[in-house]
C-alpha cells in the first residue's frame, strides 16, 4: 500500500496537481470533502491588510520564493502598488517564517523596506506578524536617523491573488 501511495503521489506531483483528495483514494472521504495540500509558501498566497490599511498581495510562489505587490497608505508613496519579492523558510510547515523586500524606486523614493515575519492561523483567523526596517538614503552625517523600525500585523482579506495597479 505504501509503494502504491508513493507512486500515485509522484504521478500527481509530476502533473503539477496542487490540490488532491488523497483520502478519497483510500475511501475514507467523499468528493465533497477535499483535503488540500499546500506548501508553506502557498499559505501566504492572497491579499492581506494591516491596521494602517496597507495591503500585501502575494500572487505567486515558486519553490520557497514569493512575489507580489505592496501598497502603503502612509507616507509620500501612499496608494501606489510596488513589487515585492521574498522567501519562505519551509521548515515549520504550519507556521512558516518569511522575509520580503520592497524597493521604492518605482515611486521615486531612494529607500528600501524589509519585512521579516511568521504566518499564524489562530481561532481569530490568519495573520502575518512582521517586523520591518525601512532604510532611507542619507548622507553620512545623518546616517544615525536613516533607519526606521516598526511592527505590522497583516490579516487575511481574501485568498485571491489578483494583481493591482
Amino acid at each position: 500500500m505504501r509503494m502504491a501511495f508513493s507512486v500515485l503521489w509522484q504521478s500527481w506531483r509530476s502533473l503539477g496537481v496542487m490540490s488532491v483528495t488523497l483520502a478519497m483514494v483510500f475511501g475514507v472521504m467523499s468528493e465533497s470533502e477535499p483535503m488540500e495540500i499546500r506548501s508553506p509558501a502557498e499559505l501566504l498566497l492572497g491579499e492581506w491588510v494591516n491596521d494602517l490599511k496597507s495591503h500585501v498581495v502575494i500572487n505567486s510562489t515558486e519553490g520557497a520564493t514569493i512575489r507580489g505587490l505592496y501598497q502603503t497608505i502612509v507616507g509620500a508613496s501612499k496608494k501606489k502598488w510596488v513589487p515585492l519579492i521574498g522567501f519562505v523558510n519551509p521548515t515549520n510547515k504550519d507556521s512558516p517564517t518569511f522575509v520580503f523586500g520592497i524597493q521604492w524606486e518605482d515611486i521615486g523614493a531612494a529607500s528600501c523596506t524589509g519585512f521579516v515575519g511568521q504566518y499564524f492561523h489562530t481561532d481569530r483567523g490568519e495573520e502575518l506578524r512582521t517586523n520591518w526596517l525601512l532604510r532611507r538614503s542619507s548622507n553620512r552625517k545623518d546616517d544615525w536617523q536613516a533607519t526606521l523600525v516598526g511592527v505590522n500585523i497583516f490579516k487575511r482579506v481574501s485568498t485571491r491573488q489578483t494583481a493591482y495597479n
